[in-house]
């Protein structure tokens, strides 16, 4: 406001964001934050890779649960985990890196990461997003492999396009539902 030559300003309305630090400059920073973390997470886990951990991951962490649970699920006694391969007489698949679930898990531990909330919180998240991922995928893994034994011509529509972005709703889901249990408990925190 101008009032007889002099510079005025305006008193900030009760509830606004006048007066404070622009959001935006913060939120831009987190988003860096996050792409550079998940950059680095991903470098990092490709690096060591190859020496046991993918074996170990893909072979002992997801193959073999895979196949155990196809059989319950089918009551097929022929399903079996060799290598990285989910075999049967009628379907075979092979889970390579990032068919793990270990690219969703590295987003979603990126973001847990640059949230601004207590590490206590972040370190919950990162162990029932560990979780939650885990049984997602192995979810999208027994989905994959009964798709190419009973529907063989929708499994590239499956493989390419529905399981990768169910993942990823479903991990966003968690972690937008994780950022409500954070705030609750801020919440309720403060009011004790």
């Amino acid at each position: 406001m101008v009032r007889e030559g002099l510079e005025t300003a305006a008193a900030p309305v009760p509830g606004s964001n006048a007066g404070t630090p622009a959001r935006g400059g913060r939120i831009w920073r987190r988003l860096a934050a996050f792409l550079l973390l998940f950059a680095a997470l991903y470098e990092g886990l490709a690096h060591f890779w190859g020496d046991g951990l993918g074996r170990w991951v893909i072979d002992r962490a997801t193959v073999a649960p895979a196949a155990w649970l196809a059989r319950r699920f089918s009551g097929d006694p022929g399903i079996i985990a060799d290598g990285s391969h989910l075999r049967s007489e009628r379907a075979s698949i092979n889970v390579l890196f990032g068919c793990d679930g270990s690219d969703v898990l590295m987003l979603l531990a990126a973001a847990l990461l640059v949230t601004p909330v207590p590490w206590r919180d972040r370190l919950l998240g990162l162990l029932a997003g560990t979780a939650c991922v885990f049984v997602l995928n192995q979810a999208r893994v027994l989905a994959l492999f009964f798709c190419l034994r009973a529907r063989n011509g929708w499994f590239g529509s499956v493989h390419g396009l529905i399981a990768p972005l169910a993942m990823v709703v479903l991990v966003v889901a968690f972690f937008l539902g994780w950022m409500r249990w954070t705030q609750r408990d801020a919440g309720r925190a403060a009011a004790a």
